[in-house]
């Protein structure tokens, strides 16, 4: 078989050290958006598709993962493979995972809720994690299509939302709330 007209291009493995949590959550995004075919989730990592016209840095994209782009791009790289098992390499910054780039560590409450009728007696237990990626809220018994929580908390590009997975056979959110309209205008602090 004759391989010379055949498309190739250089791939970089790299650390994901390299990104910080909020880059990680940033391309898990990505990876679940059935629309962008740039970024696929592996369990250790991720792999990263450059555009060659060079138009790869996104204004939301957080700037541990845009140093690691423009690192690439400049070198010519098409490819990245973020891996927990890559190594790190001197020309970029590192960051600990146990400190999130906010500097805040997962919290966790379980509670359980009782049904308010006076009809019925149920309850569930409820788990409520936050962390700087968002707040999570799962409940025993339900879950997303992927196994998931169904009720996340998060701001993203500045805009506080409530996103709902309420049909456990779709992976895609069902709805998303901005919750702009309640913002009462005070001053927000992402520290």
């Amino acid at each position: 078989m004759d391989t010379s007209n055949l498309e190739t291009y250089s791939v970089v493995a790299l650390s994901t050290s390299h990104i910080c949590k909020g880059a990680l959550r940033y391309l898990t995004r990505l990876a679940n958006d059935s629309e962008c075919n740039m970024v696929m989730a592996r369990d250790t990592g991720f792999f990263i598709k450059l555009y060659t016209d060079g138009d790869n840095v996104k204004t939301d994209m957080p700037d541990s993962l845009k140093e690691v782009v423009v690192f690439c791009e400049s070198r010519g790289f098409l490819m990245i493979e973020l891996d927990g098992d890559a190594m790190q390499i001197d020309d970029l910054p590192t960051y600990e995972w146990s400190d999130s780039c906010l500097e805040l560590a997962e919290k966790q409450l379980t509670v359980t809720l009782y049904d308010g009728s006076d009809d019925y007696k149920g309850s569930v237990q409820a788990t409520v994690v936050a962390n700087p990626g968002g707040i999570t809220i799962d409940f025993d018994g339900y879950a997303d299509a992927l196994n998931g929580s169904p009720l996340l908390v998060e701001l993203y590009n500045d805009e506080l939302s409530v996103v709902v997975w309420s049909d456990s056979d779709d992976e895609d959110p069902t709805h998303t709330i901005s919750l702009e309209g309640v913002n009462s205008g005070a001053q927000r602090s992402l520290r």
